[in-house]
C-alpha cells in the first residue's frame, strides 16, 4: 500500500507496517486500543496494516457519505472491540462499522472489489463471506475475532502492494482531525453509552485544507438552539386544497412524516406521543453536517449542508411550520442550478426567465416538468448518447418519443440556451454549481445571523417568520451576496402561504417576487 504525504512517500507491505506515516499508524493505534489489546505483541504490527489498509479502501466510499456512528462494533465476553462487524441500525437492518464508521454491506463489497486483497473475509449476519458474497462456515460470536484475525494473517502473507488513490486525503483528514463525526448513543442495554465525536469539517483543494466550516457551523448549532419549532394547528389550514394535499395534512401523515424528521434518526431522540398529539416539538440541536464528494485526485470538490429538520418535509408540510409560533414565508431561488449557470457562464442572459420553458418543443406534447426532469437526469449523465440509450420512451397521455426526438429536444434545449452546454453531460460541473449554491447560502446565513433573524435552511431556500422587515433584510442579503458573487441579482420566490390565522391563500395564489 502506498501512502502519500506531502513530506514523504512511504510504502508498506501488507505484512510490513513500519514505514507507514507515523500519524496515520499513531491514529490507528489510538481508535483500536481496545482490540490491540487482546493482540499479541508480535502480531499488532499486522494487525494495524490490515486496519490501515481496510480504511484506506473504504475511504472514498465512506467520505460522501452522511455517515452514523455506531458506539460499539460487537461483543466478545461483554468488551467492546471497534473492528469490522455487524451493527444494528435504529431501522434494523445491520451494516458494518470500523473504527467507529457505521456503513453498508453494499458499501463494503464494492471497496472490497476494489481492493487487491481479493479474499479478503469479512463477518456477515453469522456467516464468512469473501468479496464474492459465497458465504463459507457459520462460526461462533465469541470467535469472531480470533478467526478474522487468522484470516488476515493468511493472506497477509502474499506481501501485495496497495495503492489507494484516497490515501493522501485520509492521511491529511486523520492526522489534522478535520472530518465532521456524529455518534449516535449506544443503547441503554449495552451497558454504557457511546461517547459523542465532533469533529469539524474542512474544505480540500488539491489537497491543501482552504477553509474549515468549523467556527460556521458551531455558531449556526448554537444559534439554531434558540429557535422554537411548531406546527401550526391542522384546523388553521385553508380548506381550498386538492385531495391529495388534504391527506397530506391528515392526522396520520403529520404523524408519520413530519415528527420524525423533527425527531428520531434527525434529532437523535425519541418521539413522545404527546408531543405528536400537540404537534409542538421541544428545542433541539440539529446534527448539522456539511457533505463532500471525492473527486478522483482525492480532493473534495462540493457539498451540501445537511441536518436541517426541514429537509425531508414535502412542500405541503412545510406550510405547517412555525417559528416560536409565528407563521412562516419561504425565501426560494427560482431554478437554482440553471439561474446559477446563466449567470456564470452568460452575463448577457437574463436570469428572471424561465428555465424550463420551450414552446417549441410543445410539438412533441412535453410539459415544463418533463423538461426539468430530462435536465436534471442530462447534468448527471457522462454522456448524451448514453442519456438517450437509457431513457424509457415518454409515454404520458399516449406520446411516443423515439431516441431521434430526444436528440431533436436535446438540440433544442442548448440552441435555445446556450449556457447549458456547459453543464449537460458534465456531472463534475453539476457538482461545482451544487457547490456554488452551498457556499452562497452559507455567506447568507452568516450575514443573516448578525441580523439575529431566526431561520430555517432547506437547500437553497430560507424559512423565514411573516415579517415585512425580515422578508427586506434577508432580500436585501440575498441580492448584495448575489451581485458581488456573480455581478447579477438573484431572482427569488416568495410563497407566503399564511397572511394571519384567519386569512390564507392558496398555494397558486402565492406571493411571488423577482429582484
Amino acid at each position: 500500500m502506498y501512502i502519500y504525504d506531502d513530506r514523504k512517500i512511504c510504502y508498506c507491505h501488507f505484512n510490513n507496517i513500519e514505514q507507514v506515516d507515523e500519524l496515520l499508524l499513531g491514529f490507528v493505534k489510538k481508535q483500536f486500543a481496545g482490540y490491540l489489546k487482546k493482540v499479541s505483541s508480535r502480531y499488532q504490527d499486522k494487525h494495524c496494516a490490515a486496519i490501515i489498509f481496510v480504511l484506506c479502501n473504504l475511504w472514498e466510499e465512506l467520505a460522501h457519505i452522511p455517515a452514523e456512528y455506531g458506539g460499539y462494533d460487537f461483543w466478545e465476553e461483554g468488551e467492546l472491540s471497534p473492528f469490522i462487524a455487524p451493527t444494528r441500525t435504529t431501522q434494523g437492518g445491520c451494516t458494518f462499522s470500523c473504527a467507529g464508521v457505521a456503513f453498508s454491506s453494499a458499501v463494503l463489497w464494492k471497496a472490497l472489489e476494489k481492493s487487491a486483497l481479493s479474499n479478503l473475509y469479512v463477518i456477515h449476519r453469522g456467516r464468512f463471506q469473501n468479496n464474492k458474497r459465497s458465504p463459507s462456515r457459520i462460526i461462533p460470536r465469541w470467535t469472531s475475532i480470533k478467526v478474522l484475525k487468522d484470516e488476515y494473517e493468511r493472506y497477509s502473507n502474499k506481501s501485495y502492494n496497495y495503492k489507494s488513490s484516497s490515501s493522501s486525503s485520509l492521511t491529511k483528514i486523520l492526522s489534522t482531525e478535520l472530518i465532521e463525526i456524529k455518534q449516535r448513543r449506544v443503547p441503554e442495554d449495552r451497558r454504557r453509552k457511546g461517547t459523542l465525536i465532533s469533529l469539524p469539517i474542512a474544505e480540500f483543494l488539491d489537497n491543501d485544507v482552504v477553509t474549515s466550516s468549523a467556527a460556521f457551523l458551531e455558531q449556526l448549532r448554537t444559534y439554531t438552539r434558540s429557535i422554537s419549532i411548531s406546527l401550526a394547528k391542522l384546523s388553521d389550514v385553508t380548506s381550498n386544497r386538492s385531495s391529495e394535499a388534504e391527506l397530506e395534512f391528515s392526522n396520520s401523515e403529520m404523524g408519520k412524516k413530519v415528527a420524525p424528521c423533527f425527531h428520531s434518526f434527525v434529532m437523535g431522540n425519541e418521539i413522545s406521543k404527546r408531543n405528536i398529539e400537540l404537534r409542538k416539538f421541544e428545542r433541539q440541536p440539529f446534527p448539522l453536517k456539511r457533505v463532500f464528494h471525492l473527486q478522483e485526485n482525492g480532493s473534495f470538490s462540493w457539498g451540501r449542508l445537511y441536518g436541517f429538520p426541514s429537509d425531508s418535509l414535502t412542500r405541503w408540510q412545510k406550510l405547517l411550520l412555525q417559528i416560536d409560533g409565528k407563521p412562516t414565508v419561504q425565501i426560494d431561488i427560482k431554478s437554482c442550478i440553471p439561474q446559477i449557470a446563466c449567470m456564470k457562464f452568460s452575463l448577457d442572459e437574463d436570469n428572471t426567465q424561465d428555465f424550463y420553458s420551450f414552446p417549441s418543443l410543445m410539438k412533441y406534447g412535453i410539459d415544463r416538468d418533463y423538461i426539468k426532469s430530462i435536465f436534471m437526469s442530462l447534468c448527471n449523465s457522462k454522456s448524451i448518447k448514453k442519456w438517450i440509450a437509457n431513457q424509457k420512451f415518454y409515454n404520458r397521455e399516449n406520446k411516443f418519443l423515439s431516441p431521434c426526438n430526444y436528440s431533436d429536444i436535446i438540440n433544442e434545449i442548448i440552441t435555445n440556451k446556450p449556457f447549458f452546454k456547459n453543464i449537460i453531460a458534465n456531472p463534475e460541473m453539476y457538482k461545482m454549481l451544487i457547490k456554488e449554491e452551498s457556499d452562497f447560502m452559507i455567506s447568507c446565513m452568516k450575514s443573516i445571523m448578525d441580523y439575529n433573524i431566526k431561520f430555517l435552511y432547506n437547500y437553497d431556500c430560507f424559512i423565514i417568520q411573516d415579517d415585512e422587515d425580515q422578508i427586506n433584510s434577508v432580500l436585501e442579503i440575498m441580492r448584495n451576496q448575489s451581485f458581488y458573487k456573480w455581478g447579477k441579482y438573484i431572482n427569488v420566490d416568495i410563497d407566503r402561504y399564511f397572511l394571519t390565522h384567519e386569512d390564507y391563500i392558496n398555494d397558486d395564489e402565492a406571493l411571488v417576487m423577482n429582484f
